[in-house]
């Protein structure tokens, strides 16, 4: 099942995202942006150990046509792509005004500077491929659901207050002109 994600073209998927909603199965899709085969797939089997459904593109200008049309629960992001790198790549998302979800950086070299870069664009965290890679993804994606969850109840909580301030004032409103002072 998961698998057919890896092979799907991505003009299709939004016939896949229907046929989840029809069928009632919530699913967290996680976009895989990795040049490399043998990572992707390693990516893949990991994740779908995870539970989590999974799209791969192995381009820049790939990623861009999907996330214009989708958005994922989260991106992995490899920095060293083969049309542009991942500073490049957040920065046209960002400029076309394209849903950014939250994104990891995965590079096979650690780099402080490109680290701070992307951290700066709003990365969740940054990864160095290396034979640990596989053993810290599990606990930093953990980790950054537990901080999406914790993101998403706090805006609930921020419009559960404004319309419950809207509907106050607006009953304070409404009972200043019911209101009347009189002597007797």
């Amino acid at each position: 099942f998961h698998s057919f994600l890896l092979n799907i073209n991505w003009h299709n998927i939004q016939n896949y995202f229907l046929y989840l909603k029809l069928v009632g199965k919530i699913f967290m899709l996680v976009h895989v942006i990795e040049d490399d085969p043998g990572v992707t797939e390693l990516l893949k089997e990991k994740l779908e150990e995870l539970g989590y459904d999974i799209f791969c593109s192995k381009s820049g200008y790939d990623a861009i046509n999907f996330l214009e049309k989708n958005t994922p629960y989260l991106i992995i992001l490899d920095y060293s792509l083969p049309d542009m790198n991942g500073k490049e790549l957040i920065e046209k998302l960002k400029k076309r005004n394209i849903n950014l979800p939250p994104f990891i950086v995965c590079t096979g070299k650690g780099d402080e500077l490109i680290a701070v870069e992307m951290m700066k664009l709003e990365a969740r965290d940054y990864i160095i491929k290396d034979i640990h890679f596989l053993e810290l993804l599990p606990e930093i994606i953990k980790r950054i659901s537990k901080d999406i969850k914790n993101e998403n109840k706090l805006k609930e909580m921020e419009s559960a207050f404004f319309e419950s301030e809207t509907r106050l004032r607006a009953v304070f409103e409404n009972s200043m002109d019911a209101i009347g002072v009189s002597k007797y």
